[in-house]
């Protein structure tokens, strides 16, 4: 009996222990603090602060509550889930995103964010942004961004004034709608820029389902560009892949304000596809830093100047291996611009159509620097015209609605399989 009475007195001791230990692990694990990986926001009307929770959001409910719960906000890696409404930002005036944040709206139509100031960008150091910083992996999805540039404007005096929508190094932006961007010089609206020697080039970059509309005067709407140098000097692209799909632009309309649509640049690779532009001066145009592989594919293009512009320099903006494939066109200067450094283009299966009133060119092939080119398979109005000073360009089988050859666009098929090395890469 007394053995037993001793086993059990030392289980009971045991088991206290082990209870004593567990209570001691879990005060422990109380007191050091976490870091949540998702917060919630809501425009809350009671008041309560909130904890950030899914059932009790932060209350971003004003500029200034929204501001201090965005700049609070520490940790790389976190889901910002903004809820129903319109909340007011001095986006970096106040605060920038960090490494890998998701900023996730309630639905592109469901959730706005509003900038409510502009700044003098010769004081700021740059122009405003609603979010933006040189930040990799950010996702911004399912929201609008009014940059509210026409109507901040007036009461800034300055000459040098801009409000960007969203600006980062890399990630992902959809389903995204931005509102009145503007400048009194170019304004990025919605895009991804890396630049600096040491900086790291991004691997992937997306804009999709995305629409930039209701613009102020001087905006590129959509773009990604990439340099390994502080002056836009490089030599070779170092940027692994862009793609701007499913996007829809609106310019001003008017050729003293409207702008570019669609632009990359200082990639290995580049994907224009499946969007539809109107009312800007050059919907896709790109002239700044070295870009291979570039596709511009299945858009729809109503342009006040040039359907697709594509210029630079032999050195540090070239284009090398280019397809436009299966877009529709309309211009009053030129379908198809081609300029100074561009070398391996195929041009095929476009429908390119007279916008009227310009130099109604179908296509405009100008410069030593423009090699290679293969225009084939094309529709085009007859009353377009042909510029051409470039070497070695194959046209073949380019023609009217009707049918008919186009008037002064030759025909010499007989080249075609040796001067088109990208040709095996139509659909």
């Amino acid at each position: 009996m007394k053995i037993q009475r001793i086993r059990i007195a030392t289980f009971i001791i045991a088991l206290a222990a082990v209870s004593w230990l567990f209570q001691v692990l879990a005060s422990t694990a109380q007191s050091v603090p976490t870091v949540p990986s998702d917060v919630w926001i809501a425009d809350r009307t009671d008041g309560q602060p909130g904890s950030g929770t899914n059932t009790d959001p932060y209350d971003g409910s004003t500029q200034a509550r929204f501001d201090a719960i965005m700049a609070g906000i520490s940790a790389t890696n976190v889901i910002i889930h903004i809820g129903e409404g319109t909340f007011q930002t001095q986006g970096t005036v106040t605060w920038r995103p960090k490494d890998g944040w998701t900023i996730s709206g309630a639905g592109t139509y469901l959730t706005t964010l509003q900038q409510t100031v502009l700044s003098d960008a010769n004081i700021l150091g740059g122009q405003n942004q609603v979010i933006g910083g040189l930040v990799n992996n950010v996702v911004v999805e399912n929201l609008t961004v009014d940059c509210n540039y026409i109507a901040l404007a007036p009461g800034q005096t300055s000459n040098n004034k801009a409000i960007q929508a969203v600006g980062v190094a890399s990630g992902r932006i959809s389903n995204v709608r931005v509102l009145h961007s503007g400048g009194t010089s170019e304004t990025f609206a919605l895009g991804f820029f890396q630049s600096g020697i040491g900086s790291i080039p991004p691997n992937f970059v997306l804009i999709e389902n995305c629409r930039v509309e209701q613009s102020g005067p001087n905006v590129t709407a959509i773009w990604a560009s990439n340099s390994q140098t502080n002056d836009n000097s490089d030599s070779m692209p170092e940027g692994r892949q862009a793609i701007i799909r499913n996007c829809y632009v609106e310019g001003t309309g008017s050729p003293s304000t409207a702008g570019i649509a669609f632009q990359i640049n200082g990639y290995q690779s580049g994907v224009i596809e499946g969007c539809y532009t109107t009312g800007c001066l050059y919907p896709v145009y790109r002239d700044t830093l070295p870009q291979t592989n570039l596709e511009i594919v299945n858009n729809t293009i109503f342009s006040l100047a040039n359907g697709i512009t594509i210029t630079g320099n032999p050195t540090t903006a070239y284009t090398n291996n280019v397809l436009i494939v299966g877009n529709a066109i309309s211009a009053p200067n030129a379908g198809v611009a081609l300029l100074n450094a561009v070398t391996n283009a195929v041009i095929s299966n476009n429908r390119i159509i007279d916008g009227g009133g310009g130099s109604h060119f179908g296509f405009y092939f100008a410069g030593s620097g423009v090699n290679g080119i293969t225009v084939t398979g094309n529709v085009l109005d007859a009353s377009l015209t042909l510029f051409n000073t470039a070497l070695n360009v194959t046209f073949c089988l380019n023609r009217t609605p009707t049918g008919e050859p186009v008037p002064g666009v030759p025909d010499n098929c007989d080249q075609l399989a040796v001067s088109c090395p990208l040709c095996p890469l139509l659909p």
